[in-house]
């Protein structure tokens, strides 16, 4: 079946203009560093996240990975799971030597995806959601735009954990540090 969605209708036509637009963003409340090296398990390659940001009063150390924009649902699942396996690297970069070693807290991916299908006719914004929703079960969020307060948020599945106009929300260390308990945590009788 032939997608009728072509290239043209990319905001971001490549993964340079993404980034430079993201950084042109993030730069004025963040601070970052580009290409910082990582490794992953032992059987993986080495990795090189696109930027990493280890906030001032937070400690939180996050990665950033940026592409071209998403017109289809595999593509958008592709980068949500290599910002899985970015979030379980560990920091391996001579410029952050006290972090060596250290996972990210977050892997926050830009731009998002906004569920508009291959032939233009289906809308998958609840997959879209779902697929938000269960990355952030790993920690991976996605960077968005919000036009109506003029500036961008951080979000975690359902949960903004950071905007730029109001800061980390309340909710922002349980979501990123918080444990994750692989069993129910119910008294047995």
């Amino acid at each position: 079946m032939p997608k009728s969605k072509d290239d043209t209708l990319r905001r971001f036509q490549n993964e340079g203009a993404a980034r430079a637009h993201a950084i042109a963003l993030l730069t004025e409340h963040f601070d970052l560093t580009e290409e910082v090296r990582a490794s992953g398990p032992p059987d993986v390659s080495n990795y090189v996240f696109d930027a990493v940001t280890i906030c001032p009063f937070s400690g939180y150390i996050l990665a950033w990975e940026f592409k071209r924009s998403h017109l289809f649902k595999s593509e958008f699942a592709n980068v949500l799971r290599q910002a899985i396996y970015y979030r379980m690297a560990t920091i391996q970069d001579p410029r952050f030597p006290s972090e060596m070693r250290r996972r990210p807290d977050a892997c926050i991916v830009f731009p998002s995806w906004d569920g508009l299908h291959d032939d233009g006719t289906l809308l998958y914004d609840l997959e879209a959601s779902g697929m938000r929703l269960l990355a952030s079960h790993f920690r991976v969020g996605v960077l968005v735009e919000v036009p109506k307060y003029a500036g961008i948020s951080i979000a975690m599945g359902e949960s903004a954990i950071w905007h730029s106009w109001a800061g980390w929300t309340q909710n922002a260390h349980g979501i990123l540090l918080g444990k994750r308990p692989l069993a129910s945590r119910r008294a047995l009788d």
